[in-house]
């Protein structure tokens, strides 16, 4: 199987300086502009199916993907983005200033970036690590999704 990984266009502005995996934050204009360049790399390409996460964000960069090649854009729950716990949805300021020593250990693990565990903020709900959370997926994918070439 050949797997193009593209990461969501640019989230929409608002959500900026916020910490935000699951919260459901769509495309800024520019992230839109960047769907369209998207679209036009992979127009050449051969796709036999789209992979997103249930993100919005990644929903409608897939779209952008697969409406040339006349596709739909199949849901993968396992490539649901990090979850920030309690976090989730607030500033990267405002946590600095409301809990200045999470924030220090939070920021501190993630420049040392020891372990898959290092991007998982203190507070973050357990799941599948973050490091793990791409290659379990893409793995999963390879071995057990029917087309042979997917974005």
């Amino acid at each position: 199987m050949r797997l193009a990984l593209v990461r969501h266009a640019e989230a929409a502005e608002d959500a900026r300086g916020l910490c935000y995996g699951r919260l459901d934050v769509g495309l800024s204009q520019r992230g839109r502009v960047q769907c369209a360049s998207l679209a036009e790399a992979f127009r050449h390409e051969t796709i036999d199916a789209v992979l997103a996460s249930p993100a919005v964000r990644a929903r409608e960069t897939g779209v952008a993907i697969a409406t040339p090649h006349r596709l739909g854009v199949d849901v993968v729950e396992p490539l649901r983005e990090l979850d920030f716990g309690e976090l989730e949805g607030r500033s990267y300021e405002e946590i600095a200033e409301s809990d200045p020593e999470l924030y220090e250990r939070w920021m501190t693990a993630r420049r040392r970036c020891a372990s898959p565990e290092a991007s998982r903020t203190p507070t973050s709900r357990r799941g599948s690590p973050p490091g793990s959370r791409g290659s379990s997926s893409t793995r999963a994918i390879g071995t057990s999704w029917p087309s042979p070439t997917a974005a």
